[in-house]
C-alpha cells in the first residue's frame, strides 16, 4: 500500500508534470489516467510512481497522437508495438521539422527582401551577377486576353506547382526581350522558382550569368517607360541584352495601393 505522504493533490501533481489541474480531471473523467487513491472527500491523490506513466501520455500527445490512439496503446503495451510507434511518428516529426525549415528560409528571404525595399534606389540601374534558376513556366499569356482567361492560366499554374507554391517566395512573369525592344508587350508567361527540383513537374533554365536590374515604381502601366530607361541604358554602356526580361514585384504584400509596387526587372546582357 502506498503511504500518505508520498501522495501528491491533483494540484501538486500538476504542477509537477507542467500540465493545468483540468488536464488530470478530464484525463481522469474519460478512463485515461486515473488517480492512485481517491480520498474520501472525493480529492483525487496521485502516487510519483505515476510520473512515468503521464509523462508517456504527455509525450504521444506532443507527438500528435490522439487520446483513442493512447488509451489503445495504454491497453496493450509492448516494446515492440512502443518502438513501431516511436519509429512512426520519428518520420513524422523529421517531416514537420523540413517543413519548419523551408518555412524559416522563406521568412528570412522575405524580411531581406523587404528590408531591400526599404533602401532600394527606385532610378538605379546596375549589373549584378544571378546564379542558375530552376523555372516553372505558365501557358502564354496575350495583353488581349480576357481577365477570365488570364485567371485560369495562372490558376493552373499554381495547381501545377503542387506543393511547390508553398514556399514560393520568387515569382513574377517574364517576356522574351526581343520583343521588348521593339515595345511590344503582347505575351507574357507566369514564372515560379523551383528550389528542390524533384522532376515532377518541366523546368526553364534562367541562366546564371550578368543581369542588367532595373526597378519600376507603380502600376503595370509605367512598365514600358522603365523598359525603354532599360534601352537606353544598355545602348548607353554598349550592353548585349539578350533571352527574357524577367519581373518580379518585390513588395507587393506590404503595401496598400498599386501604386506603391516595386517591380524588379533583370534581363540577361554581354558587354558588346
Amino acid at each position: 500500500m502506498v503511504k500518505k505522504e508520498l501522495l501528491f493533490t491533483a494540484g501538486q501533481f500538476a504542477r509537477i508534470h507542467d500540465v493545468n489541474k483540468r488536464t488530470l480531471q478530464y484525463y481522469d473523467d474519460i478512463g485515461l489516467f486515473r488517480p492512485q487513491v481517491r480520498g474520501e472527500n472525493n480529492y483525487r491523490y496521485y502516487s510519483y510512481q505515476q510520473s512515468p506513466e503521464l509523462e508517456l501520455i504527455l509525450t504521444l500527445r506532443e507527438m500528435n497522437m490522439s487520446l483513442p490512439e493512447i488509451e489503445s496503446y495504454l491497453q496493450h503495451p509492448s516494446p515492440l508495438s512502443l518502438a513501431e510507434l516511436v519509429e512512426t511518428k520519428t518520420a513524422e516529426l523529421e517531416a514537420k521539422i523540413a517543413h519548419l525549415r523551408r518555412m524559416q528560409q522563406l521568412l528570412a528571404e522575405k524580411e531581406q527582401q523587404l528590408r531591400f525595399c526599404i533602401s532600394v534606389d527606385i532610378e538605379s540601374i546596375e549589373l549584378i551577377e544571378c546564379g542558375e534558376e530552376r523555372l516553372l513556366l505558365s501557358q502564354p499569356i496575350r495583353e488581349d486576353a480576357s481577365l477570365d482567361k488570364e485567371m485560369a492560366v495562372l490558376m493552373n499554374h499554381i495547381k501545377e506547382l503542387g506543393e511547390y507554391s508553398r514556399f514560393n517566395n520568387h515569382s513574377g512573369t517574364v517576356m522574351d526581350i526581343e520583343s521588348v525592344k521593339q515595345g511590344e508587350f503582347t505575351e507574357y508567361r507566369f514564372f515560379s522558382l523551383i528550389r528542390e527540383d524533384d522532376g515532377s513537374v518541366p523546368v526553364f533554365i534562367k541562366p546564371a550569368g550578368l543581369y542588367l536590374r532595373a526597378f519600376c515604381l507603380g502600376d503595370w502601366s509605367r512598365l514600358p517607360a522603365a523598359y525603354q530607361r532599360i534601352l537606353d541604358y544598355a545602348w548607353q554602356q554598349r550592353l548585349r541584352l539578350s533571352g527574357y526580361a524577367y519581373e518580379q514585384e518585390i513588395n507587393e504584400m506590404a503595401v496598400s495601393s498599386a501604386e506603391e509596387i516595386i517591380t524588379q526587372i533583370t534581363i540577361r546582357c554581354d558587354q558588346e
